[in-house]
């Protein structure tokens, strides 16, 4: 069984021009890129065989003066080493991209960068200027995606909340208004009605009896009407009434009971089951 091995780093000493450099052999490139020359030395003036950290979650792993033998095209807009790196994550075939020093570009590959153990020839060569480069993602671990989930939900329910705790204020006003609304037409049904009976107006007091004596000595009739316009109405027709007793209760078959004897506003006291309907 052939077993696979990532190549092993291998940094040419990046020459600086001088007599010095020239007579320790080290590799002469001329006519350099100053940003090709720039990030290539970032990564191989003091390189290192392990993954390095270029963004959050994203690890990079760099193998100076090596390219691969064969490419797919060039990446645009890649203008340092970390961008020529993150750029194979876009790139759905992208193996590992390569940066050339000498003109500051970024090239991507399909190509694995792999050779086999047992030393047969890597589908990469040695080419002074040139950087390639895999690139990793971690991934996130059962527990951690499951706690940004929670996160998500957690922020969705506290927008619910947000939601419904509107919907309790605009409830709150709206029973305000309401309730005001009935005050209002309370006070309007107390005071002298829209009913003119015989050229006069009459007045309903809620929740009221007469202070004074009006047993059946002073009854007059009574009979079930709707409302409490029926029951004026109904005393109209009776030239000795003077007010009339109108049930709270019994929906639009209400008791009207008509009384003879008179009786002010100052000699009411309150009763829950009538109304006393009188002339205004």
């Amino acid at each position: 069984m052939k077993f696979l091995i990532a190549l092993p780093l291998l940094s040419v000493a990046y020459a600086q021009g001088t007599a010095a450099g020239a007579d320790s052999g080290q590799v002469l490139l001329t006519d350099r890129d100053p940003l090709g020359d720039q990030e290539y030395q970032k990564v191989c003036l003091s390189p290192t065989d392990t993954e390095v950290e270029i963004a959050p979650g994203t690890s990079a792993q760099y193998y100076c003066d090596r390219q691969p033998q064969h490419w797919n095209d060039k990446v645009a807009g890649a203008e340092s080493i970390e961008a020529c790196a993150l750029a194979c994550t876009d790139i759905e075939t992208c193996k590992g991209t390569f940066w050339k020093s000498k003109d500051g570009t970024c090239w991507w590959s399909d190509q694995d960068f792999l050779v086999g153990s047992d030393g047969e020839p890597s589908p990469c060569t040695v080419v002074p200027g040139s950087v390639y480069m895999t690139v990793r993602k971690d991934q996130p671990d059962g527990c951690t995606i499951e706690l940004a989930e929670c996160h998500k939900r957690a922020q969705a329910l506290e927008d619910e909340i947000k939601i419904w705790k509107k919907k309790d204020r605009d409830s709150a006003t709206q029973i305000i208004e309401l309730t005001k609304q009935i005050k209002e037409l309370d006070e309007k049904i107390s005071q002298a009605g829209t009913c003119p009976i015989n050229g006069r107006n009459w007045a309903v007091y809620q929740q009221k009896e007469p202070t004074i004596s009006y047993g059946k000595s002073y009854e007059i009739t009574r009979k079930q009407v709707a409302s409490a316009c029926d029951c004026m109405k109904f005393c109209a027709t009776y030239t000795t009434c003077k007010w009339a007793h109108f049930s709270r209760f019994g929906g639009s078959s209400r008791n009207c009971v008509l009384y003879s004897n008179a009786v002010s506003k100052s000699q009411m006291r309150f009763r829950s089951d009538w109304d006393i309907v009188t002339y205004a």
